[in-house]
């Protein structure tokens, strides 16, 4: 059975990214992916998530008593389950919508008149 480890990082570069990597591949899990998340106002990452897996040892079911201060909760997956990626279904576009003949009315000219507006009236320089 596989066991599955999720590392959150707040604080994402590559210092950390590599310290997080080595270090819980040190303690026996294989590294399986890093993924990030971003914000749409910077293209720098606001965190990541770095997921380990390795194969269930004795004891692997309740929470990690390893030296980490953040707990590790084990989850059992059973072999029942499909665990092959999700395919979404591509959805048809909709249906173009069609328009009949609109009459718009034809609008008259605009009627010309005095000015307003403006600066009003000017005064003479001495």
């Amino acid at each position: 059975m596989i066991v599955y480890k999720f590392v959150e990082l707040s604080v994402v570069t590559d210092e950390t990214l590599e310290k997080t990597v080595n270090g819980w591949v040190r303690r026996g899990w294989a590294f399986e992916g890093v993924r990030f998340v971003v914000t749409d106002h910077s293209r720098r990452p606001a965190m990541a998530f770095v997921s380990f897996v390795r194969e269930a040892g004795p004891g692997d079911v309740a929470v990690d008593d390893d030296s980490d201060p953040d707990p590790v909760v084990r989850v059992r997956i059973p072999d029942e389950i499909d665990t092959a990626p999700i395919v979404r279904k591509q959805t048809p576009p909709p249906a173009p919508i069609e328009l009949g003949e609109i009459e718009l009315p034809v609008a008259a000219p605009p009627v010309p008149g005095p000015r307003r507006g403006g600066r009003g009236r000017r005064r003479k320089r001495s």
